[in-house]
Formats: C-alpha cells, sequence, structure tokens
C-alpha cells in the first residue's frame, strides 16, 4: 500500500514539504482492488478536495500519470462524487461529462 503525503502545499506555498500521514490510504479506501495502484495513494488526500487553483493542477498532473485514472474517474461518475478531483476532473469537469453521456445515449 502507498504512503500518503502531508504538504504545506495547501497552506499556499508552492514547494511542499513533504511528510508521511499513517493510514491515510486507508481513509480513501483506495488499497483493496484496481485503484491500489493509484497515483493518489503517494499524496495527502487533502490535495484533491482543496479547491484551490495551484492545488487542483496538481492534482490534475497527479492523475495525469495514473494507471488506473479512467477506472477512478469511472467510478467517481458511478457515485456522482460531488467533490474534489477524480480521474484528473474536478466535480464540475464531471458534471459536463455525465451531462454529454446522458445527451448522447
Amino acid at each position: 500500500m502507498g504512503t500518503i503525503y502531508r504538504g504545506s502545499i495547501l497552506g499556499g506555498r508552492r514547494t511542499p514539504h513533504l511528510q508521511a500521514v499513517p493510514g491515510s490510504a486507508d481513509r480513501l479506501n483506495i488499497g483493496k482492488g484496481s485503484l491500489g495502484r493509484a497515483a493518489c495513494t503517494e499524496v495527502d488526500p487533502e490535495l484533491f478536495f482543496a479547491g484551490e487553483p495551484y492545488a487542483v493542477g496538481l492534482a490534475k498532473q497527479i492523475c495525469g500519470g495514473c494507471p488506473v485514472r479512467g477506472l477512478c474517474l469511472r467510478r467517481a461518475l458511478d457515485n456522482r462524487e460531488r467533490f474534489g478531483v477524480f480521474g484528473g476532473l474536478t466535480a464540475d469537469e464531471r458534471r459536463n461529462l455525465r451531462r454529454r453521456e446522458v445527451r448522447a445515449a
């Protein structure tokens, strides 16, 4: 299971100073199944829910190199996640994608 790191990035700094946050991967329920390989298991989960433009950009960058990005996005869409960055998309982007999927169906 990956280690989650907490940084000062959410405090407004652009250079994170990372330290391990024990048990964070368990809180996200990503340690089981395919999502256990997710790139986000290596960073503080708060980064994906911060909402600050820099944090959103960094979260999307992490998602961009994730081997399970598509699965994560599908899970977020299926569960109608209302907050955070999942599969490289923000909640607003996922809502727009869902609307396009409904129109196409």
